[in-house]
């Protein structure tokens, strides 16, 4: 049996119901996840074009001395604060950022 409502956002979206008559919202559990999280990606910046070129000549400097590969370095800042790429980093990460790859030896 399906139904239709709309939300308050003003979207439609349909009501599953399985065997055991237990109904499954498939649209408004992702919508209220984004809603309940969008507060969360508000509050952190994502990196300037300048902050982001920074952070590029750092690892391609870095990787020249240390002779490691530029992806190899990314992926160690990347896994040391949490974000899925150095892209990802917050605003407020990139000094950090900075000073962990200068602490890169390049031995």
């Amino acid at each position: 049996m399906e139904k239709t409502r709309t939300t308050d956002l003003g979207a439609e979206y349909c009501l599953l119901s399985d065997m055991s008559g237990v109904s499954t919202d498939v649209v408004s559990m992702p919508l209220r996840w984004m809603r309940e999280n969008s507060s969360l990606r508000r509050t952190q910046q994502s990196l300037t074009a300048d902050q982001l070129t920074s952070l590029s000549a750092m690892i391609a400097y870095i990787s020249l001395k240390s002779g490691q590969s530029e992806f190899r370095l990314e992926r160690s800042l990347a896994d040391r604060f949490h974000v899925a790429n150095a892209k990802c980093l917050p605003a407020n990460d990139f000094d950090s950022a900075i000073r962990y790859l200068a602490d890169i030896d390049p031995a």
